[in-house]
């Protein structure tokens, strides 16, 4: 049953700016953060080539499919045009 914990993710850019975007999860109790474990597909979860790191223009949006299984979608690392970092923390 390994699509079971396979969920998609999906992160639209609402902003009139370019940016770049990396989703970020949880992965144990001692609050360890990783990206989150994207896989190319649902019916067979091979890990994709990109883990974060996805452009999106004012307006745009990408689907991510995850392992949720060992780790917790908990925030989203934005790359603005001025190669500012900010942490968006997801809604719980």
């Amino acid at each position: 049953m390994v699509t079971a914990f396979v969920v998609p993710l999906t992160i639209r850019n609402n902003t009139d700016q370019l940016i770049s975007v990396t989703p970020v999860g949880t992965t144990d109790r001692q609050q360890h953060k990783a990206s989150l474990p994207i896989v190319l597909s649902t019916l067979l979860p091979l890990p994709a080539g990109k883990l974060g790191g996805f452009s999106l223009r004012s307006g745009e949006a990408v689907t991510v499919k995850y392992d949720f299984d060992d780790i917790n979608f908990t925030e989203i690392v934005v790359e603005g045009p001025s190669g500012v970092w900010r942490q968006i923390a997801a809604d719980p």
